[in-house]
């Protein structure tokens, strides 16, 4: 068995951060339908883990904590 090449561990690395970001927030599902017919990784796993980092925040109640009143 072969060791993964760099090209081939960035690309799973994309592909997955996608999956799990699009997972936490359905709305993003667009995200899954421009990787599969575009084949770009890069661009979708950029905003797909803004918007896992966002779904982490919130929940941890950081979001709430770091907005100023009113």
């Amino acid at each position: 068995m072969s060791a993964e090449t760099p090209d081939a561990a960035e690309s799973r690395a994309g592909i997955h951060a996608t999956v799990i970001g699009t997972s936490l927030e359905p709305e993003f599902s667009f995200l899954n339908t421009y990787l599969n017919q575009t084949g770009d990784f890069k661009s979708p796993a950029k905003a797909a883990t803004a918007v896992k980092t966002a779904v982490e925040e919130e929940k941890s109640g950081a979001t709430a904590r770091s907005m100023p009143p009113g």
